[in-house]
């Protein structure tokens, strides 16, 4: 303080005086614990900003992530009202100093909890995305699978329809053989002007 400011001292008693100082250096001490409240504050809705952010991020992960995701957005909501509270607790703070100490403890301890709750979400949240990490491996070895036995099954597919073709060609030979057969059978019939029916068949089925 300048000169100015401390003259209203000068005629005070020592024990006075020094009464007043213990006051100024109890309300600096005060008011350091505030800066420091307010820093804590500001990391607080930092950390709330991060969580909420986590929470965005999350909800395009997977269905299965879903009630965690629910979870994170329930407690920023509570980080929220929170900081609200604690908040309002420092505007009406400023004009009771007298208990700013007890109040300030109470809002780290409440800090503490929340970081230490930051802390937990951060863990479930790591081993969430190394399940699913997992997951995805997995989905792609099936793929792969499964791409594999869809092209056996084209392949078998395309040998099926080729051994198909070859026994329709078969088939096909087949009837001209017998149409052929059957035409040399009607021919030697009539080439046969007389014998018994027993010897056509004899000689037809040597023939």
């Amino acid at each position: 303080m300048s000169w100015a400011a401390n003259e209203w001292k000068a005629d005070l008693p020592h024990k006075a005086l020094l009464k007043v100082e213990e006051l100024e250096n109890q309300l600096e001490r005060l008011k350091k614990e505030r800066q420091q409240r307010q820093f804590q504050l500001d990391s607080l809705e930092q950390a709330l900003e991060k969580q909420k952010r986590k929470a965005e991020e999350e909800k395009s992960l997977c269905g299965s992530l879903k009630r965690e995701n629910q979870s994170l957005a329930e407690t920023c909501e509570e980080l929220e009202k929170k900081r609200e509270k604690l908040q309002h607790e420092l505007q009406n703070k400023d004009t009771h100093i007298s208990c700013l100490e007890g109040q300030l403890a109470h809002a780290k301890q409440s800090l503490e909890q929340e970081t230490n709750k930051a802390g937990q979400l951060k863990t479930e949240l790591e081993k969430a995305q190394a399940e699913h990490l997992e997951a995805v491996k997995k989905l792609e070895k099936l793929t792969g699978d499964y791409n594999r036995l869809q092209e056996n099954g084209t392949h078998q597919s395309r040998q099926i329809e080729g051994q198909s073709e070859k026994i329709k060609g078969l088939q096909q030979e087949v009837k001209q053989l017998q149409g052929n057969l059957d035409r040399k059978g009607h021919e030697q019939k009539s080439r046969q002007p007389s014998g018994t029916p027993g010897t056509l068949f004899k000689k037809h089925s040597f023939e």
